[in-house]
């Protein structure tokens, strides 16, 4: 009985599934640099309550206690409109 070939297109889903699981694994290691900053979202905007002195958001002039309203002109009202994924 002669064995049969998975179908082309079975092998672009294992080859996109396999660059994914790299990718992910990528930048779960080696990903991007924390921004630099620890935020309050309690008075329906962005407070900075700590702001690392060697991070991107110290180079970029931001402060402690600085308060942001909108990031490129998208209002922030909580912490859902601008994800700071380091938590205290």
């Amino acid at each position: 009985m002669p064995v049969s070939r998975a179908p082309w297109w079975l092998y672009a889903i294992g080859v996109s599934f396999l660059g994914f699981f790299i990718l992910e694994n990528y930048t779960a290691i080696w990903g991007p640099a924390w921004i630099g900053f620890r935020s309050d979202y309690s008075d329906s905007s962005m407070r900075l309550r700590e702001v690392a002195p060697d991070g991107a958001a110290a180079r970029a002039g931001l402060e402690t206690g600085d308060r942001i309203v909108a990031v490129d002109g998208i209002p922030i009202h909580g912490e859902k409109d601008f994800p700071n994924f380091k938590k205290l």
